[in-house]
């Protein structure tokens, strides 16, 4: 026969079954003890006791490696939809920013363009040193000139005071006090080179007043014609 511990734990492996327990008389008052304690309900944990085990197992998930892929579900899941006072700045900046490249776009007589002019000449205001704000006003030139040739590029006119304001630019770039007017000569070259295209597309009174821009450049640089304009 086997050893009293053997079949003990035999016999209670078929209570835990459901099965009937064998007819042991060595193990009758051992298997009602056994008997009695599955038969008694499991007892219902504490508050306190519910708690720690809850804390218990959330520290062990918190201790658990995750992956890569975890983490991108767990930060998916949290994400919802803003409430329109978070989305208000976002939308503020995009319309911000869709007016300013309307501005810095803008072209004469269009709506937009008196604001470009005035964020210029605001800039000015903070440019300090001499060669800074010649080559400030070289780039409102350039800017003067672009302006134009988008104009006549898209057929609408170009007017001999649109010309004469780009003059009048270049002036203020080469004569500002205390700027070396040599490290001009190369930007007012090329300037001279697509002013003198342009002019050839301009009406008579537009014409005009560009011949007389491109005369004072040409004396700027010390040369009396332009180059040829490259291939």
């Amino acid at each position: 026969m086997a050893p009293l511990d053997e079949r003990l734990d035999a016999a209670i492996d078929r209570l835990l079954a459901g099965e009937s327990a064998p007819d042991d008389p060595a193990l009758r008052p051992l298997l009602a003890t056994a008997s009695m304690l599955l038969e008694a309900p499991v007892p219902t944990p504490s508050r306190s006791q519910a708690r720690r085990r809850m804390r218990e197992a959330l520290n062990a998930e918190r201790a658990r490696p995750r992956s890569f892929w975890d983490m991108v579900r767990n930060g998916l899941g949290r994400l919802s939809a803003p409430s329109p006072r978070q989305l208000a700045p976002a939308f503020v900046a995009m319309l911000l920013l869709i007016l300013a490249l309307g501005v810095v776009r803008s072209l004469p007589g269009q709506p937009l363009y008196p604001i470009k002019r005035g964020s210029e000449a605001l800039a000015l205001l903070f440019i300090r040193s001499p060669e800074a704000q010649a080559d400030y006003y070289m780039r409102l030139a350039d800017r003067r000139l672009s302006e134009m040739e988008a104009l006549a590029a898209a057929q609408q006119p170009v007017t001999a005071e649109m010309v004469q304001q780009y003059h009048n630019t270049w002036a203020l770039a080469t004569s500002v006090p205390g700027a070396a007017p040599e490290r001009l000569k190369a930007k007012a070259l090329e300037q001279a080179g697509r002013l003198q295209m342009l002019a050839a597309r301009l009406p008579s009174d537009a014409r005009q007043a560009a011949l007389v821009a491109l005369d004072d450049i040409k004396r700027f640089i010390g040369i009396d014609e332009l180059p040829p304009p490259a291939l």
